[in-house]
């Protein structure tokens, strides 16, 4: 049957459609759009200790230090984004189970400065159907994008090109893209950017193309779990005891999909949001850093920027590149911006200067040392205690590695100047044959030294 045939046949059996008034409408955007977001009524919270007291009080959080810390340098992100220059970018790293999700809806409920989203793609599109107003890079400039869930990011196929748009935009507030469609603009958008998963997405952001994250976990590993556990016990029985007791609805209503510990934080959390954000327009003095807590900053950019370095090498091991690692004024820029607004999320304003300390610098000094997590940081933690150097061996005994792993990571670790070898003898290996130590070098036991942060 050629195309001739198919028209004719298709033609034939065509029939004019007659359209009736449906007895059930469809309802429009506007009603969709108020039926699916539930608008909470803010709270008044002015002041970090009492959303504390919301947070962790009866019914809510079982409270632990990281939680409490992670909270607050959430806000100080969502805080920070009206202030121009590099935005601040964070990954709230910890396991299933661990509050992530809901620190996540809680502030996700401040719409105002908060662009949440399920499922992410990217920030811009080439398809010329999409307005320039309604790409994702337009919608979020003034706000932060909160990603609860971006463990699926990591499988992207175009990973790359998203970190890639991310990374640009971040940087100055301009991205702009060419598509082989013929499509080229220029789009202007200042935003945070927050994402909580799991170590997967340690994966993302490499250092060599610029890495523009922190990262906070929300769960030490030898936190005990026991109360945590026996908390959300707890709290889901009271739920359904009273539900029970009341009567089970029908769902019909985004109020009852909505978990009774997001219906009882969200409200505090817009209201402590707004309540800072407002302090911030009408503006308030932050009394002059010293000489020790800026080289504080600087000793702190340059520890991530060393851990956080890689050795670009192919398949077989071989050394693609040149060892390099970023340059630390971004991370400096970083530490300085979260820091400042860390103190306007932990301080009370009013009409005298406040005074960024030492509240702020416990919580910049846990950002600092999980931005650093993985084997460098493992390795340098043990050589910081044996001054005199360790052999691969017992550095692999003490990391829980085989020996060739060790051996690697030392190798890049003495090829990005992290730590030397000296040669001495070897009293249990054969006649003439030296023994390798590894030791820091004195410029990381400096820097470990003035960054005051405990590896």
């Amino acid at each position: 049957m050629n195309y001739g045939d198919i028209y004719q046949y298709l033609a034939e059996r065509l029939q004019p459609a007659k359209l009736t008034k449906s007895s059930h409408p469809t309802p429009s955007s506007s009603q969709e759009n108020s039926e699916s977001e539930q608008e909470f009524e803010p709270i008044r919270c002015e002041t970090f200790r009492e959303l504390c007291d919301h947070y962790f009080g009866p019914q809510a959080l079982e409270h632990t230090d990281e939680i409490e810390k992670t909270l607050a340098t959430i806000l100080a992100v969502v805080l920070s984004t009206s202030a121009t220059g590099g935005q601040l970018a964070l990954r709230v790293i910890g396991p299933p189970g661990s509050a992530k999700s809901t620190l996540a809806e809680s502030v996700s409920a401040a719409k105002k400065m908060v662009y949440a989203t399920s499922k992410f793609t990217g920030i811009i599109s080439g398809w010329a159907s999409i307005k320039r107003s309604k790409m994702t890079a337009s919608q979020i400039n003034g706000k932060t994008l909160f990603i609860k869930d971006a463990d699926p990011i990591v499988q992207l196929p175009n990973l790359k090109q998203i970190e890639s748009e991310l990374r640009d935009a971040l940087g100055d507030g301009v991205i702009r893209g060419d598509y082989r469609t013929g499509r080229s603009f220029e789009i202007y958008t200042l935003f945070t950017l927050i994402m909580c998963g799991t170590p997967v997405l340690r994966r993302m952001d490499d250092s060599e193309l610029g890495a523009r994250y922190l990262d906070i976990s929300i769960h030490d590993k030898n936190t005990p779990t026991e109360r945590i556990v026996s908390r959300a016990i707890d709290s889901q029985f009271s739920t359904i005891c009273s539900q029970l007791a009341g009567g089970i609805k029908e769902v019909d209503s985004d109020i009852i999909r909505r978990k009774e510990i997001i219906r009882k934080l969200a409200p505090p959390t817009i209201g402590f949001l707004y309540y800072k954000r407002e302090q911030i327009r009408q503006g308030f003095h932050v009394v002059p850093w010293s000489e020790p807590e800026k080289s504080e900053i600087h000793a702190m950019g340059n520890l991530i920027s060393y851990l956080r370095a890689r050795v670009d090498r192919g398949p077989t091991g071989e050394r693609k590149n040149k060892a390099d690692r970023e340059i630390a004024t971004r991370l400096g820029e970083q530490l300085t911006r979260l820091k400042i607004f860390l103190g306007v999320v932990l301080k009370e304003i009013g009409p005298r200067p406040i005074e960024i300390g030492n509240d702020e610098s416990k919580v910049i000094r846990k950002v600092v040392r999980d931005s650093t997590e993985g084997f460098s940081q493992d390795i340098v933690r043990f050589l910081r205690q044996e001054k005199r150097g360790e052999s691969k061996d017992v550095i692999a005994a003490n990391l829980r590695l085989s020996s060739s792993a060790t051996y690697n990571l030392l190798q890049d670790l003495r090829e990005l100047g992290i730590v030397k070898t000296t040669e001495t003898s070897n009293p249990h290996g054969n006649r003439g044959r030296k023994l390798t130590l590894y030791s820091l070098r004195p410029e990381l036991q400096s820097i470990c030294k003035a960054a005051q942060v405990e590896l």
